[in-house]
């Protein structure tokens, strides 16, 4: 099952809409999670749970007082993380914390990409991630994006060579769609492309 801990994202990556949603970042209190997981297990016996977060912890604060709390539930639990938020002392915190395994978005195998992106990290540092992860024993799924403005033969080809090669479990390759509420979305002119409007969403 799923649960939320946090409503925001405090990144600003080009193709994502989630930080033009809200004015500004909401945390579900503490006490309100534990709650949701209660009635979880209980109503559902869960026993896996998903935090659909769109970055898991990136408070430090915040991030001790969830783990300590799933350590002292006792859940097996899994979370979307960014790759330079993948330090040994985090992903040790998590796994003890009873943490089974890591998404990331690589989005792309491309340096170039990546800083079109304005996503903040590295291919290098998205290797070391996945790495990182499974040193700890943890299982990871990799996220990727092609067709980002800029994306060229070259390009492709750099993420085709991360798939083969990165350190990841399960992969979800998606084909990219600008939304509205993302810079793409809001400046297509930046990144020589047009935009239909009129684009049906439902």
């Amino acid at each position: 099952s799923t649960i939320l801990t946090t409503l925001g994202c405090p990144y600003n990556c080009n193709f994502c809409a989630q930080h033009n949603m809200r004015e500004k970042i909401k945390f579900v209190p503490l006490n309100d999670v534990s709650q949701n997981i209660d009635y979880l297990r209980k109503q559902y016996n869960v026993k896996l749970f998903y935090i659909t977060d769109d970055t898991f912890g990136f408070e430090k604060g915040r991030f001790t007082d969830l783990c300590n709390m799933f350590k002292k539930k006792g859940i097996y639990w899994h979370c979307l993380l960014r790759a330079d938020l993948a330090t040994k002392q985090r992903l040790k915190v998590m796994k003890d914390s009873g943490c089974l395994g890591v998404v990331y978005g690589f989005e792309t195998g491309s340096n170039k990409i990546l800083k079109l992106m304005n996503k903040g990290v590295t291919t290098l540092q998205n290797y070391k991630a996945a790495e990182l992860t499974h040193s700890f024993g943890l299982k990871v799924r990799g996220q990727m994006v092609v067709g980002f403005p800029g994306e060229n033969d070259k390009t492709i080809k750099e993420t085709k060579l991360f798939i083969e090669s990165a350190s990841v479990d399960h992969w979800g390759i998606h084909t990219f769609q600008p939304y509205p509420g993302s810079d793409v979305w809001y400046f297509p002119e930046k990144y020589g492309i047009t935009i239909d409007r009129e684009t049906d969403f439902s």
